[in-house]
């Protein structure tokens, strides 16, 4: 007998991320990529000893790609938000938007690289 220990089965299972302002949901693999991100380009920024700084063009892109993914995240449960907590009992995931998703990841993955990119030109 297998023990399931309550984790995902598969990479593309459905999970609920947040509660506010609304439901997010997404499947799990989603926020851990957006959290790798921040762990791999973090830790980089804390070893280095070189300072970093956001430009206006940087922040823009981080900022908008930000906001594509928590669009994301928050437009599976969208169309539920006037149905009330039944409609959330019954629901069934469907289609995530992975397109709209990557194009945020890769706006924030770009303006984090313009970044360290922009700290090594000045040293």
């Amino acid at each position: 007998m297998l023990f399931r220990s309550g984790w995902p089965m598969s990479w593309l299972e459905w999970d609920i991320l947040f509660l506010i302002p609304w439901v997010w949901l997404s499947p799990w693999i989603a926020p851990a990529l957006i959290a790798a991100l921040f762990v791999v380009w973090g830790g980089w920024v804390l070893r280095s000893p070189q300072s970093f700084r956001f430009t206006y063009l940087s922040a823009s892109l981080f900022v908008v790609g930000a906001s594509l993914d928590l669009a994301a995240f928050l437009q599976p449960a969208f169309p539920l938000l006037t149905q009330g907590v039944d409609a959330f009992k019954q629901f069934l995931p469907g289609e995530f938007w992975w397109g709209l998703f990557i194009t945020g990841y890769l706006l924030m993955a770009v303006a984090l690289l313009q970044v360290l990119r922009s700290a090594n030109r000045r040293s």
